[in-house]
């Protein structure tokens, strides 16, 4: 620092030197220079931190390892034979393959080599969009030895023994799956439940967060999953005319299905899903788990009186957002600010107004409101007001954005509602996980509903086989990137084949593997914007 200190006192009296004119100018040069040279430094700095870091985790592992089996060394057989517990995985799935009758007899086709046949082209990637070409190249060539034509493969697959077989494999995955979770725990969900429990009093077990995601599929498809809506433009049906003369327009019919998800942090994976049309009201698929006490996080597609109601009464708590019709009376009122000179005045004007009224008054004033507000059931609940920002997607520009937020929260404070509203974009993540790690482009190709369910159930299987990985690895660096795990895992059909035979040598060689690059599957650094815009689930976990 002091080289640098120096070589840029010398930068600002050459360049004052030599521009006599405009001496201001030359020195502010200078000292961006000077700067560039600093955060240059800084960066470099930190790099080498994280990577002495990153040398340490793995000196310790190596110790470990060479302690043998008497030592403390977290890769043993015993270990991986335990998080792994798949033995008997392949006996099992060839009785649910006759029990859901889509093998009745002996025949050439195998069904727990074609099930790693479809995850392998769904794990690994296909460039060939004809996804069950893919799959029948794959079994013929890996898993059989023979030739099976793909005309008889797709007879299979179109089969609604197909379908009920690889939702048999996806239940037996996701069960080892939470058990192996419950193991292993996600540690930031983990200290945020900690964090809510002891700071907060919630007394709560879990906190789950609600979302849906969306595919576009077939247009034939469109009478069993209609889609929303189309960027198409109408087209016009020639010699056709309407009652009054007028011309009739006829828009393109749009198919898609939609993934009604719940995911636990405390397990940081999916709690439950269920399969819908992309038109199917979301609200009716959230599943209230009464017998625990937990938190629900969800958007505002999900804002329900009666879904608030239930939760409620099964002495749970929620948390989502509201939108901006709301006729909920307010009974009574605070102004808060996230600055800390905030205006406390003029909080009378709101009570007995509509929120949908006082939204608009406090977008006005630019106040942030804390009340208390009856709903039209009843129900008394704590709604939120504060602005904040949004970006025009036209001009690129931030505009100011009014954003309400209804919980039975009570015992919290106004900021920290927001900042705990913020967790629950660790689903989006999820969803993104779920996307890019998996090939579920193949999905839009076929028009068989058989297919289709067969495909979403392998990308699913697919995404917790790597999951489990995820939850392995994570012991030896606490900011593993999920989104890494699942797009560089170029040896999955190494791991699906030892997974499926329990070969424990083999998945001890592949986490090791894993262990040699362990440095890029790491989290990248949050950059300081993000941070103080708390953009990160580290961000917000540091301000509660």
């Amino acid at each position: 620092m002091t080289l640098l200190h120096n070589q840029l006192v010398e930068t600002k009296e050459n360049c004052g030197k030599k521009s006599r004119k405009s001496p201001r100018r030359g020195r502010n040069r200078a000292e961006e220079k000077g700067l560039k040279r600093v955060r240059r430094a800084r960066t470099l700095h930190d790099r080498r931190k994280a990577e002495q870091r990153q040398k340490a985790v793995m000196r310790r592992m190596v110790e470990n390892e060479q302690k043998g089996k008497g030592g403390t060394s977290y890769m043993t057989d015993a270990r991986i034979g335990t998080m792994f517990r798949s033995k008997g995985f392949a006996q099992k799935m060839g009785k649910k393959a006759r029990e859901v009758n889509f093998i009745q007899r002996e025949g050439k086709l195998k069904p727990v080599s074609l099930a790693k046949a479809a995850l392998c082209v769904v794990g690994e990637g296909c460039e060939d969009k004809s996804s069950l070409a893919s799959i029948c190249r794959k079994y013929n060539q890996s898993y059989n030895g023979g030739n099976i034509q793909e005309k008889p493969m797709w007879n299979r697959f179109a089969s609604a023994g197909c379908a009920a077989f690889f939702d048999e494999v996806l239940d037996e995955v996701q069960e080892r799956c939470n058990e192996m979770a419950a193991m292993h725990p996600y540690r930031e969900g983990q200290e945020l439940i900690y964090i809510l429990n002891n700071k907060f009093g919630f007394e709560i077990e879990d906190v789950y967060l609600q979302d849906g995601t969306y595919w576009r599929l077939q247009e034939s498809l469109a009478d069993q999953y209609p889609g929303t809506r189309s960027n198409d433009a109408a087209k016009l049906v020639e010699d056709t005319f309407d009652e009054t003369g007028a011309p009739i327009y006829e828009k393109k019919k749009v198919a898609g299905i939609g993934f009604q998800t719940q995911m636990s942090m405390k397990t940081g994976t999916i709690k439950c899903m269920t399969v819908t049309p992309e038109t199917a009201n979301e609200k009716e698929f959230v599943q209230v788990h009464e017998a625990q006490r937990a938190l629900y996080i969800m958007d505002s597609g999900y804002c329900k009186y009666a879904l608030f109601e239930k939760i409620a009464n099964s002495n749970s708590l929620f948390l989502s957002k509201c939108r901006s019709n709301c006729a909920a009376i307010i009974e009574s009122v605070k102004i808060w600010s996230t600055t800390p000179h905030g205006v406390e005045n003029n909080a009378q004007d709101y009570i007995g107004m509509k929120i949908s009224d006082a939204m608009t008054l406090a977008k006005k004033r630019r106040q942030n409101l804390d009340c208390r507000c009856v709903l039209s059931n009843g129900l008394r609940v704590r709604m939120v007001i504060f602005n904040s920002y949004k970006i025009n997607r036209e001009t690129n520009r931030k505009e100011n954005n009014v954003v309400l937020l209804v919980t039975n929260i009570f015992n919290m404070p106004p900021l920290c509602i927001t900042d705990l509203y913020r967790v629950r974009w660790q689903i989006e993540i999820l969803f993104k996980e779920f996307k890019s790690g998996n090939v579920l482009r193949l999905s839009n190709v076929t028009k068989n509903q058989n297919i289709l369910h067969m495909l979403m159930s392998a990308s699913l299987t697919t995404y917790l086989l790597k999951h489990m990985v995820t939850l392995f690895i994570s012991h030896f660096a606490e900011d593993v990137s999920p989104l890494k795990i699942q797009t560089k895992f170029t040896d999955f059909k190494r791991f699906l084949d030892a997974y499926v035979t329990h070969n424990v040598d083999v998945l001890k060689d592949i986490m090791k593997g894993f262990l040699d690059f362990l440095p890029s599957c790491v989290k990248s650094k949050t950059s300081r914007k993000r941070t103080e815009e708390k953009r990160s689930l580290r961000a917000v976990l540091d301000s509660l």
